[in-house]
């Protein structure tokens, strides 16, 4: 089971995390094949941070995206996540529009019968979407000043740390 959103809202991404894994276990209840299987279950949940790279204080950070092609990324990113981590669950939700500091843009959960592909799961992809899916984040600072941020070195050496 593959459940990715796009919210234009903000999000508890906590209930979200509850509600997913109620589900795992009605499912579970249910005899559904795999579920049984399950042994770990591990989320990430990205925060927008209060401050920018040169340590301006922001307002809010508008996330932008191309909508239908952007989906269309992340279900083939989570395609190959089931696939390379045997992934049994997996839950993408990300954010866009006007985001506050410390709301949730980020979260994805992913359950597997072993923690380490649970972890590996989650890191691989937050990691691929950064790069591959087309978003763009505009930060505006406090005083009011908007600058569109451009992708990072930092993020494109993260994602060849996976490539085998």
């Amino acid at each position: 089971m593959i459940d990715i959103q796009i919210k234009m809202q903000d999000f508890d991404a906590y209930q979200a995390l509850q509600l997913w894994q109620k589900k795992l276990q009605q499912d579970n209840n249910a005899q559904e094949v795999g579920v049984q299987e399950i042994g770990a279950i591990c989320h990430f949940i990205g925060l927008m941070r209060a401050c920018n790279q040169r340590d301006e204080l922001l307002q809010s950070m508008n996330l932008e995206h191309y909508a239908g092609m952007c989906e269309k990324i992340l279900h083939n990113i989570a395609d190959d996540v089931m696939r390379q981590f045997q992934i049994e669950h997996l839950l993408l939700w990300h954010r866009v529009g006007e985001i506050l500091p410390q709301q949730p843009i980020l979260l994805i959960a992913a359950a597997s019968k072993h923690r380490q592909a649970a972890f590996d799961s989650c890191h691989y992809f937050a990691d691929r979407l950064k790069i591959e899916a087309p978003f763009w984040k505009e930060e505006i600072t406090k005083t009011g000043q908007a600058e569109w941020v451009a992708q990072k070195q930092q993020d494109l050496s993260q994602q060849a740390k996976w490539v085998k």
